[in-house]
């Protein structure tokens, strides 16, 4: 099976108005043109072939927003509509496109960075900003990297499982009307 995996991600963990341009460029240029790089790199041959599957990876910040994460968030909502799109463009040659938008994950890199962020802000100020960080969260913690990873596999069975249940109920459609 052809199945790629875009999960290409850097963070400016900063307010909007401490942001350069140099920090909103350094993200877009990662999260929203590598998405789109590695969509270029690989769909020709998918259609060509005609089979293959796509995953990107968002964030939930790309529909929720996220303060400190403004150009992530810009990015990733990016990506989603661009992954929608092409999806659109080479419907039915045989090749899915899926995002997988996952929340707060629980991984060194986000405990690295939380922490440094509460030396940046201080113990008060920090706690005050996870308790409405939290809040966003129904289920109350972080996701896991193996609950992502298995969304991730699971994003294309899914779609190929649906298209098989939408061609069994168009051919039923068929027969009962001739």
């Amino acid at each position: 099976m052809l199945v790629r995996l875009n999960s290409a991600a850097v963070l400016e963990h900063k307010l909007f108005l401490e942001s350069t341009t140099h920090d909103c460029r350094r993200v877009m240029d990662v999260c929203l043109h590598g998405a789109m790089l590695c969509l270029h790199a690989v769909l020709l041959g998918m259609v060509e072939c005609g089979f293959g599957r796509m995953v990107c990876l968002a964030s939930d910040s790309a529909c929720k927003g996220h303060a400190r994460l403004s150009y992530c968030a810009a990015a990733k909502a990016c990506v989603i509509a661009t992954v929608k799109s092409v999806a659109q463009e080479i419907g039915g040659q045989g090749v899915t496109l899926n995002v997988v938008s996952s929340g707060a994950t629980n991984t060194p890199m986000r405990v690295k960075r939380e922490h440094s962020l509460g030396e940046q802000m201080g113990e008060e100020k920090y706690a005050r900003r996870a308790k409405t960080v939290w809040k966003k969260y129904p289920t109350g913690r972080l996701g896991e990297p193996d609950e992502i990873a298995s969304a991730i596999a699971s994003a294309p069975e899914r779609q190929r499982r649906l298209r098989n249940a939408l061609g069994r109920a168009r051919r039923r459609e068929c027969r009962m009307s001739n």
